[in-house]
């Protein structure tokens, strides 16, 4: 983890996960099933951190009715709650997919509205990287624009491990 910190009272907090850190959160925590997830979600739920989180954040209210077979509904509400627990600080702004080379993943937040946080959580298949970038709402200080956190998405590359 690494904190850059700015005279302007911004700051950007990097750190990266170990792969799959998520799906094996989710797992434990949850204290399910892998294999009943599986069932209940498809194959490719579990493959990897990006794909968990991608199924977690699509689901939707309107994807549970009155109408909807009960085995969907309990699944799809049981996302929902994950959903609600999982999004960060400044998600409520807004919630894009972004892709940078090898890695795609989730920004939360919208530069725009100026949160107190922007959070992007960004998968390849064996790491993730997570960026914090915290700003004052209110003041002199310029907000952090969506230029600015493009630039730094643009320059993710994966470096070649070294053992």
């Amino acid at each position: 983890m690494q904190l850059v910190a700015f005279r302007s009272g911004n700051a950007l907090l990097f750190s990266r996960m170990a792969p799959r850190e998520f799906v094996n959160t989710f797992l434990s925590s949850a204290k399910a099933d892998p294999e009943g997830l599986r069932k209940l979600y498809g194959e490719d739920a579990l493959a990897s951190d990006y794909s968990l989180h991608r199924l977690i954040l699509e689901a939707t209210p309107a994807k549970v009715g009155l109408l909807t077979p009960r085995s969907e509904a309990v699944s799809g509400a049981m996302l929902l709650v994950v959903k609600g627990i999982m999004i960060p600080r400044g998600g409520e702004t807004g919630i894009f997919r972004i892709r940078a080379g090898n890695f795609q993943g989730f920004q939360f937040g919208d530069p725009l509205s100026r949160p107190k946080s922007l959070d992007l959580e960004i998968f390849s298949d064996d790491r993730g990287l997570v960026f914090l970038f915290v700003q004052r709402e209110k003041g002199p200080v310029p907000p952090i624009t969506q230029a600015e956190v493009n630039r730094i998405i643009g320059t993710i590359r994966k470096a070649a491990d070294q053992h």
